[in-house]
């Protein structure tokens, strides 16, 4: 299943960007939605209304619900990735990774 490379690489330079934020310890709403925009057309329709529910929480300062909604899409981006054996289902996997983290970091702002 290709994706195609400029896709993969879009999807790659979202994750490095988002991974970098969260390694220097200045992650913000806007890093987190800009990395998730990037993934949204490629995802199930399931991740679309937790991506809505998490834009509106990061508006509204609401770390708690935001960190718990991140919890959420990180879990449901490595189960989506597990029989997917190509870069793309890497990417994902790495995704699901870096929303864990983000939300774990969320929780301690």
């Amino acid at each position: 299943m290709d994706h195609g490379t400029n896709h993969a690489a879009r999807l790659e330079a979202a994750n490095h960007a988002l991974g970098n934020s969260i390694n220097h310890g200045h992650l913000s709403g806007a890093e987190i939605m800009e990395a998730l925009d990037a993934w949204q057309h490629t995802s199930s329709g399931g991740l679309n209304t937790n991506v809505e529910n998490l834009r509106s929480q990061l508006q509204n300062g609401d770390k708690l619900a935001a960190a718990h909604t991140l919890q959420q899409l990180g879990e449901e981006a490595s189960h989506s990735a597990l029989n997917l054996h190509d870069g793309f289902g890497d990417q994902l996997r790495h995704l699901g990774q870096l929303l864990v983290t983000a939300a774990g970091n969320l929780k301690m702002s």
